[in-house]
This record gives C-alpha cells, sequence and structure tokens, in this order.
C-alpha cells in the first residue's frame, strides 16, 4: 500500500502516523472511514466533532482523525493541524453546487503553515450515483494542477460500495512517488546524464575552506514548472519531516544552486555519530527513488567517502573529498540519485 509504505519511511522508529481527514459536511469522511475499518455503515449520523480511528497494518499503527464538516465547526479545524502527516480531503463527487465551496476550504487548508509540505489525498466520493463528476473534472475545478508544495492525488472512489478506498491509498501516494523519479529520470535523459547531481548542506569549520555554489533562477535550469519541479516538492516535504539525517537540502544542477532549503534536523540515533573519526557513511531512505542522507565527517585526507549501502551507485564526484587541513563540522549533507 502506498501510503503505508510512504508512512513508514516517514515514522521509522515511532511506528505510528497521524493522517487527518477533512471535507464538508456529507462528504462521506465518516462512511470512508468505517468501510475501511470493515464496520457496519447503515445509519451514519452527521460528525458534530470528531471521531479517532485507530488501524493497524503490518505492525503499523495509523491514527485516523475524522473531523465534522459543518460550517459551525470548520472554524475548529485548525485545533487538529499540529502533528499531521498526511491530509485525507473528502468531496461530494455528485454535489456540483458545492465543489465551488470544497475548493475554497481546500485552499484554505493548504495555505496552512501547519499542514505545509504534507502529502495529500482527495477521494472524490460517491462515484456510484449517476451525477457524479469525474475526477479529472474535480480536479480542474479545484485547480490541483496548480498546487505545488506537496505531493498529492485524486482518487475516485464510492464509500457505499468500497470501490476506490484501497487502490486510493496505493494509487494515491504510490503514483505520486513513481512520478517523482519519473521526473528526476526524465531530467537526466534530456541532458544526457545519468545522475542529477543533488547536494546539500555543508559546514566547515574555518571559512572558505568548502566550495561557494553560485545560484541562479530556477527557470534557467528548466527547474520551473519543468520535470525537477516534482523532486523539488519531493525534497521540500522530506526536510519538512524531517527525514534527512541532514540539516539541510538543495539541488545544484550545471554548477549552479537552483533550491536550498533549511532542513533543521539531525538524526543523532543514525549509525555514523557525530565524531571527528567517522567518514561519511550513506542510509537509503525510499526504494523507489533513493533519497540518502550522508553524515559527512572527516577522518584524514585519504578517507575518501564510504558508501555504506549496498544498493546505491552514487560516484566519487558527487561527494565532497576535504583537502588536507580542513576540518569538518558535524554538518551532514543529501544526495538523490537513480537507482
Amino acid at each position: 500500500m502506498g501510503l503505508l509504505s510512504i508512512l513508514k519511511k516517514m515514522k521509522k522508529e515511532e511506528r505510528e502516523a497521524r493522517i487527518l481527514v477533512l471535507g464538508l459536511d456529507n462528504a462521506g469522511k465518516t462512511t470512508i472511514l468505517k468501510k475501511l475499518s470493515e464496520e457496519d455503515i447503515t445509519h451514519i449520523m452527521p460528525t458534530q466533532g470528531f471521531n479517532i480511528k485507530s488501524l493497524v497494518h503490518e505492525g503499523f499503527k495509523l491514527n485516523v482523525w475524522d473531523i465534522g464538516g459543518q460550517k459551525a465547526i470548520r472554524p475548529y479545524w485548525s485545533n487538529y493541524f499540529e502533528n499531521t502527516d498526511a491530509l485525507v480531503y473528502v468531496i461530494d463527487s455528485s454535489d456540483r453546487r458545492r465543489l465551488e465551496e470544497s475548493g475554497a476550504e481546500l485552499a484554505e487548508l493548504l495555505a496552512e503553515d501547519k499542514l505545509g509540505g504534507i502529502p495529500m489525498l482527495v477521494f472524490a466520493n460517491k462515484q456510484d450515483l449517476m451525477s457524479a463528476s469525474p475526477a479529472s473534472e474535480i480536479a480542474s475545478v479545484l485547480n490541483l494542477e496548480a498546487i505545488g508544495d506537496r505531493i498529492w492525488q485524486i482518487q475516485a472512489c464510492s464509500a457505499k460500495e468500497g470501490d476506490g478506498l484501497q487502490p486510493g491509498e496505493a494509487r494515491g501516494y504510490g503514483m505520486a512517488h513513481r512520478r517523482v523519479q519519473k521526473g528526476l529520470r526524465a531530467a537526466c535523459l534530456s541532458r544526457g546524464r545519468s545522475l542529477v547531481e543533488i547536494i546539500l548542506g555543508f559546514g566547515s569549520s574555518k571559512a572558505g575552506s568548502l566550495p561557494a555554489w553560485p545560484s541562479c533562477d530556477a527557470a534557467l535550469v528548466g527547474m520551473a514548472n519543468g520535470p525537477l519541479e516534482r523532486v523539488r516538492q519531493y525534497l521540500q516535504w522530506r526536510c519538512r519531516m524531517k527525514h534527512f539525517a541532514g540539516v539541510a537540502c538543495g539541488i545544484v544542477r550545471g554548477g549552479s544552486l537552483v533550491f536550498y532549503q533549511d532542513a533543521g534536523y539531525q538524526d543523532v540515533d543514525s549509525k555514523a555519530k557525530m565524531s571527528g573519526n567517522t567518514i561519511v557513511r550513506l542510509f537509503s531512505m525510499t526504494k523507489c527513488l533513493v533519497a540518502a542522507a550522508f553524515a559527512t565527517y572527516y577522518e584524514d585526507p585519504d578517507s575518501g567517502i564510504d558508501l555504506d549501502d549496498p544498493v546505491s551507485k552514487c560516484p566519487m564526484s558527487t561527494g565532497w573529498k576535504p583537502a588536507a587541513g580542513d576540518t569538518l563540522t558535524a554538518m551532514p549533507f543529501a544526495v538523490i540519485f537513480l537507482m
């Protein structure tokens, strides 16, 4: 299941994730949740506050929060944003009159800082009804293609019949995840490269001992609205979710820095301990697109780079080998590359 796979990567240590389910009243949020829980859906009352369900799959716990969608309740949605790992937004596909209202509420949610960058799955519910709009039309009305700060997917479903719910979990995030991989591969092939260099966050104890990456307009190197835009979204999301054992994240193309974001995080429990006698160590973060975090430490000028992960094919040129006399601080950097 794609959603579970991503959440398992996100919450590897905790083995637990928090999913927030929102949408207008009568969209079918509670019905979807009960159907996934294999509960009876014959008599379902409108949610006046919130429901919490804990689903367990292969030892991984999903805490799903279903919040009421009535107008009187929506101002209180923000009380539930904290620590959300994924957003599920449910739409009544058969109620064309309220699509604009639903889109306006979704736009406000996407503007919330506490929900910034988290993956989103939109369920286009009630597809069993003759009046239902197709998911593609709903995506157009909601202007989902303009979303540029997160991984998202829309999935047609029928909570009543149970159709599209499991595929929504599998494809909703699985397809978005594969889209990142395809975008990166397309960007590589279009420039005759087998690798797009994505170098992140160095630090040094003395000024000038590390090379400075020149910055440039992302549009000049094909980043803006191009194949790598999905990669940027993906990196931004992983930074926010603190997946990297590093402190910064960026993309270097053609010798110029085209994307940079401070991750503000160090994995103190990683195998590479924060000491001066360890060399670079590689950690794979995902199977589809290998996101690896390097803990960069310095032993001696001849140590080079130790690729600790057997599946990696990252050449020496993507790492930075310190010159004699340079001393690195415990400042990791990360690299994303193709399998």
